[in-house]
């Protein structure tokens, strides 16, 4: 699964939902463009919370590209 979900309670904040799964706001809000207004959740609504192990960093994309060995930099 590459998504937890969190049930928003009254009073959540998509700030605090980050904060609480230890994800930026700006990749949990990218993860959540269904929600109607992110920046007013309302009780009930889902949120889904990209897990970590499955996110791929950039260092880790320029690694996988294959390198033009003999090619001056």
């Amino acid at each position: 699964m590459l998504f937890a979900q969190h049930q928003v309670q009254p009073g959540d904040t998509l700030a605090a939902i980050g904060h609480k799964y230890n994800i930026p706001h700006q990749i949990l809000e990218e993860a959540n463009s269904h929600l109607s207004n992110p920046s007013q959740l309302k009780a009930g609504e889902m949120v889904y919370v990209p897990r970590i192990s499955n996110m791929v960093c950039q260092k880790t994309y320029s690694e996988m590209a294959p390198v033009n060995q003999g090619q001056a930099m």
